[in-house]
């Protein structure tokens, strides 16, 4: 297994979450349509789920493919829905399970002394946790609150540490 193509691949997959999270936090906080938002949501999840695909069944990653594979869902998903005006509600359920498997994950990352990646995990947890209030009582504080989450998360845990993986910058981890 290539390590390197590995990081570039997750890193490719973080960089296109920051830009799910970015588009869906702007829409929460009304400050664009929701066909623009949806659709780059859903854009960007079918990146994320695709290399989740590629990571499981081609490189054989279990671990960083079924990651990609919990967001890209998630992430096609809300982007369906934001563009069709759906509701949130199922996506909220599947938010509980997305924030049950990434605790697993942030255990798991810190107990094999991964705690950058612990801190990514915990950061990613929380945007489901966040986002379950979302889908199930929207009210405006809790889009609020979930917005200022996403932002925060798209730079942080997402888009910075994405560029760089891709550049093989991965002395972090």
């Amino acid at each position: 297994m290539d390590v390197p193509l590995l990081f570039r691949l997750v890193g490719t997959e973080l960089v296109f979450t920051g830009i799910f999270m970015f588009s869906v936090a702007i829409n929460l906080l009304g400050k664009s349509e929701s066909k623009t938002a949806g659709f780059i949501a859903s854009f960007a999840g079918s990146v994320t789920l695709l290399l989740g695909w590629y990571e499981l069944f081609v490189l054989g990653e279990t671990f960083a493919g079924t990651l990609g594979l919990i967001f890209g869902t998630a992430q096609v998903s809300a982007g369906i829905h934001t563009y069709h005006g759906l509701s949130f509600k199922g996506l909220g359920w599947y938010s509980v399970f997305g924030a049950i498997a990434l605790w697993f994950y942030t255990y798991q990352w810190f107990t094999q002394g991964l705690p950058i990646w612990g801190f990514f995990g915990a950061t990613w947890a929380l945007i489901f946790v966040v986002f379950i209030p979302v889908s199930l009582k929207p009210t405006p504080l809790n889009a609020k609150i979930c917005a200022y989450w996403l932002i925060f998360c798209s730079f942080v845990s997402l888009f910075i540490p994405g560029l760089f993986l891709m550049a093989n910058l991965y002395g972090f981890v």
